[in-house]
């Protein structure tokens, strides 16, 4: 039986001796549209295998494995993990930390592209969208439920207070879309605020593995002091008059800020900066 009705759920923890925790940021759906909904925008098919991160009690466990696909489950919570074995079909638990978790052992063995879909522990959003980025060949998608803020942040447009070093870092590696609102009301327990679904594909990045680090330092130092412009925000890393100097070669107002610059302006401001460090 479906646990994502309050009184289906309440019932299962009761009998389970179970609670969610706090400390671990576990707010558990009580919403089958939008169990269906995360489902149906990533797309899942019979034969897709995908990797759930804090499945919890199993409300989108069980959609993901009704709908033929293989699960990989990475719970940290033991108690929620163990409960995870009643269901029935091709299902991996793993009882780790995810940022502990070795991925690339666990995704060479797939041998195909791995979709992955979870309700993200809102405390580690960051790290874990980082860490699967990190990854990022070996998904065809990314499909998470954020904090409505974190997934305006994710999505959000230049010249807006929601544009910040992590869009950058994720539009790099990606093509991140907005997918749909999450009331809090749709959680047990209820949280403060309100959450939404993106969808992060991952692309090719623009510029060669050795220059990726120099890039997103960067991009992270020029939003550190987003009030500042970028001939001072960037000063830790380059003389002023150089900084003004690409500036100008790129055809961008020397007085310009981080929130300012689209991607691919940052990228010519990058190849700007270490053409002249070159000469």
């Amino acid at each position: 039986m479906p646990i994502y009705r309050p009184n289906e759920l309440f019932a299962f923890l009761n009998d389970e001796n179970l609670a969610p925790k706090k400390s671990l940021s576990q707010n558990f759906l009580i919403d089958g549209n939008i169990v269906r909904k995360i489902a149906d925008l990533a797309v899942i098919q019979p034969g897709d295998v995908v990797l759930e991160i804090g499945p919890g009690p199993g409300v989108l466990t069980e959609e993901l494995l009704r709908r033929g696909a293989e699960v990989i489950a990475i719970e940290m919570d033991r108690g929620f993990a163990d409960k995870l074995k009643r269901f029935e079909g091709p299902l991996t638990i793993l009882q780790e930390d995810v940022l502990e978790t070795d991925l690339e052992n666990i995704l060479m063995k797939v041998r195909k592209p791995v979709k992955v879909i979870s309700n993200l522990p809102y405390h580690i959003t960051t790290p874990i969208i980082v860490k699967l980025l990190s990854y990022r060949s070996m998904f065809s998608k990314i499909v998470v439920m954020v904090q409505e803020e974190v997934a305006r942040r994710f999505t959000g447009k230049p010249k807006t207070k929601d544009y910040s070093s992590i869009t950058v870092f994720i539009s790099f590696f990606s093509h991140c879309t907005y997918g749909f609102k999450v009331k809090k009301s749709c959680f047990m327990p209820m949280p403060k605020v309100d959450s939404a679904v993106v969808v992060i594909e991952p692309s090719i990045p623009p510029l060669q593995e050795e220059k990726q680090r120099l890039f997103i330092n960067l991009v992270r130092t020029a939003f550190n002091q987003r009030r500042k412009t970028l001939r001072s925000a960037l000063n830790k890393l380059y003389p002023k008059e150089r900084i003004q100097m690409a500036l100008e070669n790129i055809c961008l107002n020397i007085n310009a800020r981080a929130e300012e610059l689209t991607l691919e302006e940052f990228l010519r401001l990058f190849h700007a900066l270490l053409s002249i460090e070159e000469k």
